[in-house]
């Protein structure tokens, strides 16, 4: 048998009391003061450079330019007028007449090493002194004025050389060096006839 039997029905729950008032919740405390900041620390080493960038792609080339258009050329400036003539230069002088034609030869000799060669013309040649010598006309013409004669030096040395004339036909020679000084020197004579 169960202990309800035992005592008999159980009796009924009496009612709940009312909850009583919930008390008054505690002012919240003040917060606390904020601390000052750190000051900064040192500044710690600088790290190694990095490695140099990869260089970029070239980019591409852009299209060329059309030509400019060429300018108009300039028209041509005017003829300058042209300068007045200068005065003529004076006359130079005259030259000594020459012979119309050859003349004839009248008498021809050398002269080399103190001997007369090669004679033509002349009836007797021969050397006076140092430097002078004389050759006779085999036939002299009338007027002396009709004679030309042409003497040459043969030597390489250079010098002088002149002549007179003696009528009725005798050629008077002199010779000299570079210094004018009276010396036998190589040479030869032509006479030509002018009549």
């Amino acid at each position: 048998m169960s202990h309800n039997n035992e005592c008999g029905e159980r009796g009924e729950r009496g009612e709940r009391g009312e909850r009583g008032h919930r008390g008054h919740r505690g002012k919240r405390g003040h917060r606390g003061h904020r601390g000052h900041r750190g000051d900064p620390g040192e500044t710690g080493p600088t790290g190694p450079t990095g490695p140099t960038g990869s260089t970029g792609p070239t980019g591409v080339t852009g299209p060329t330019g059309a030509d400019g258009v060429n300018g108009v050329d300039g028209s041509t400036g005017a003829v300058g007028a042209t300068g007045a003539t200068g005065p003529t230069g004076p006359t130079g002088a005259t030259g000594p007449t020459g012979p119309a034609s050859t003349p004839p030869v009248l008498a021809a000799a050398n002269y080399s090493g103190g001997f007369f060669g090669t004679v033509h013309g002349f009836s007797g040649s021969t050397r006076v002194a140092t430097g002078q010598y004389t050759a006779t006309l085999s036939n002299p013409p009338a007027d002396p004025n009709n004679i030309n004669v042409q003497l040459t030096l043969l030597g390489a040395a250079g010098g002088q050389i002149s002549w007179t004339f003696t009528p009725p036909g005798t050629i008077n020679i002199f010779t000299f060096n570079a210094a004018g000084v009276a010396t036998d020197e190589a040479f030869s004579i032509v006479v030509y006839d002018l009549t």
